[in-house]
This record gives C-alpha cells, structure tokens and sequence, in this order.
C-alpha cells in the first residue's frame, strides 16, 4: 500500500499553517495595547487609612468616574482593590462593590493619568475621590476582601457612555486596638 495523506491533501486541506511575520502578525492583542500607544489609555488611584483606636474602626474609599464627555465612551480596562493592616497577623476584613451611578460625600477631585508618557492627550472624564462609602447607584459586582491585592481584568466589559458614572469603593475594617490600616483602589480605562 503506498503512503497516501489521509489529511490535509493538496487539493483539500483539512489543517492549515499561518504565516506569521514580523511585518504582519497572527497575533491578538487586548485593545488596551492599542489604546495605549494612542495615548488614550488611562488610570487613577485612591485609598484611605486609619489607626484603630477603640472599638471597631472601619475606613472607606471611594472612586467617582463620570463621563461627562459628549462623544467619548469609558471601556474599563482594570481595577485593582486592597485592604491591610500594619501587622501581618492583624485581623482585617474588608468588602468592595463596583456601582452604575452613585454619589460620593465630599469628593475631592483627582486627575487621570495617562499611560503614555510622550502624549499630551488628556482624559475627558472627571474623576473623584472620597472617604466616604457610595450612596445610590446599582450594584454591579459586590464581593469580600481578605487582606492583600486583588485584580480585576475587565478589557472593556464594562461601558460608560456618555452622561453616566461608574463608581468603586473598598472597605476595610478592624477592632485590633493600635492597628493601622487601609484601603486602596486602582482603575484604568480606555476612551474612544
């Protein structure tokens, strides 16, 4: 019997191999590569601390994007949300919710930074920050923090268009007397 192909025959392959060269790729890439390099990627942060004094001390941090853009949409590319304690045997716990609309009590304001260093480009939101938690809104996504990071990869699965705000706040509490503790929040989003 002679050798014949069973697959991937001249006249009809089954299986095929891409050429992948440097001048046209094969490969994905998440869109914030591309916002990046056109400088429309971009972050904030915010977090709040406190020393447990009596009793139960709970600290907040709260972070406001409104979109207040009349043609530029939010894609949220990444938050990233911690609480801890001055001890690593400290007893800290914490909660964080992610909310559609909401209101922050005596907001400060914060400026987006953008992720590319050589671009002038700046962000059309308005960002703000609060030691206070979120009142109003409708939860998104609420979930437990232990001590530590932890990330929260959306590449735009969640949209803010023009007019609305999404709002993010970390809790963490303690009773440990004489501990200090935080919570902090990271975000980064693409406009286009």
């Amino acid at each position: 019997m002679t050798n014949e192909q069973v697959f991937n025959e001249p006249s009809q392959p089954l299986i095929f191999s891409m050429n992948n060269t440097y001048r046209a790729p094969g490969i994905v890439a998440p869109p914030e590569n591309n916002a990046g390099r056109n400088g429309l990627l971009f972050s904030t942060t915010a977090s709040a601390s406190g020393t447990v004094a009596l009793g139960l001390l709970t600290v907040n941090c709260s972070l406001r994007i409104n979109n207040a853009s009349a043609n530029r949409t939010l894609f949220l590319s990444r938050l990233i949300v911690s609480i801890g304690g001055s001890s690593l045997l400290s007893n800290v716990s914490g909660s964080a919710v992610v909310t559609r609309g909401g209101t922050l009590t005596s907001p400060a304001a914060a400026v987006p930074v953008n992720s590319n260093f050589g671009s002038a480009q700046t962000s059309t939101m308005t960002v703000q920050t609060s030691t206070s938690a979120i009142t109003g809104g409708t939860a998104l996504i609420s979930f437990q923090l232990a001590p530590g990071a932890l990330e929260l990869d959306y590449s735009g699965q969640i949209v803010v268009p023009p007019g609305q705000a999404l709002c993010i706040n970390a809790q963490a509490s303690s009773s440990s007397i004489g501990l200090a503790i935080l919570a902090a929040l990271s975000a980064s989003w693409w406009e286009a």
